[in-house]
């Protein structure tokens, strides 16, 4: 029963909560005030995002591929729903105050341009306080290789969407190890 509103893109976050004031007044609802707690942003980023991203963007991200794999969408418009998407999923990890003492490095893995689902993890971890060392797609194996030693990373993430590039993660595995 949830019913969504809109406001202005230029008035942010003062727009939305002016909204919010007015609403509450208007209709006599509870206002939570959780822009005035210290504390919102921590916990916003440790439980929210962790939600919107288990229950709304990584299912959207599928239904996406989906889609597109089934040829119901084209490029276009699964372009055009991955952008959104991308733009929503990093506004999500970062803001995080933990800090886990953990470095994750995350990359797609050479010729792998599918980042969408990478960009999740990112925020994810970093909601969990990892510091995150955000590679991106396609990254040439060498490059990948050479960050992951300049970094000395807890754990690296190899995100690949397809069979055809995974003799470029074994080759990039290949040679974190040596």
């Amino acid at each position: 029963g949830a019913r969504v509103v809109l406001t202005p893109a230029a008035q942010k976050g003062s727009g939305m909560l002016a909204k919010a004031c007015e609403l509450a007044e208007r209709h006599g609802w509870f206002l939570v005030r959780q822009f005035e707690n210290e504390a919102n942003a921590d916990v916003h980023s440790r439980t929210t995002a962790v939600e919107i991203l288990d229950g709304i963007l990584m299912p959207c991200i599928g239904e996406i591929g989906a889609k597109w794999e089934h040829n119901e969408i084209g490029v276009a418009d699964e372009h055009g729903a991955s952008e959104i998407l991308r733009r929503l999923v990093s506004r999500l990890g970062a803001r995080s105050e933990l800090k886990a003492g953990l470095r994750a490095v995350v990359a797609c893995v050479p010729g792998d341009e599918h980042e969408l689902g990478l960009s999740a993890l990112a925020a994810y971890l970093e909601s969990e306080g990892w510091d995150v060392v955000y590679l991106g797609r396609s990254m040439p194996a060498a490059e990948l290789v050479g960050a992951v030693g300049e970094n000395a990373p807890r754990v690296v993430f190899l995100s690949l969407s397809m069979i055809a590039f995974l003799g470029g993660a074994v080759d990039v595995a290949a040679g974190i190890r040596k």
